[in-house]
């Protein structure tokens, strides 16, 4: 492909994602394609829209969620800046997406998906999760949880904007 290129790589230990069953996602057979996304975990109550290192903390969510009767997906990007569209629409069809980033919540996916979302007509309930403020210097989860981008605060959010879509 024509263009910058950047692949960014933290230095963050994470665990490797799985599937359900504990077979790992992205094996030695996975092929990665520029735009692609994919979907971690399956759900028709909402969808958590991500990628990097808040994915584990959105497959946490989905367990916990889970067991409790809502049942989320974790669609995860490949490239926060090229959207696969047609899994932005299924994702819409939850009717609840949620975006859940490590990054500025104003310029990040949210921002982007948002905008795609109203400039093609689609209608759903939505959120962005990320980052909102900077200055503080600490542990990080404690800055996760300062910012309501901790698992805990995701579940949260997800029962609040559920239950308000009821409630209408």
């Amino acid at each position: 492909m024509p263009g910058n290129i950047l692949v960014a790589m933290g230095r963050s230990k994470l665990p490797v994602l799985t599937k359900e069953d504990g077979v790992v996602f992205y094996d030695e057979s996975y092929s990665f394609e520029y735009g692609a996304a994919d979907w971690i975990r399956k759900g028709d109550d909402a969808a958590v829209i991500t990628f990097g290192t808040m994915t584990e903390k959105a497959l946490k969510a989905h367990e916990i969620l889970k067991e409790s009767g809502i049942n989320i997906g974790v669609l995860n990007l490949s490239c926060p800046l090229a959207l696969n569209e047609s899994k932005i629409k299924e994702a819409a069809s939850t009717g609840l997406i949620v975006t859940y980033e490590d990054h500025n919540v104003r310029t990040g996916i949210g921002s982007i998906i948002g905008t795609y979302l109203m400039e093609n007509g689609i209608s759903c309930g939505f959120k962005r999760i990320g980052i909102k403020h900077y200055g503080v210097s600490a542990d990080l989860d404690y800055q996760y949880s300062l910012q309501s981008m901790d698992t805990e605060s995701l579940i949260k959010i997800i029962i609040e904007k559920l239950k308000k879509q009821e409630d209408m």
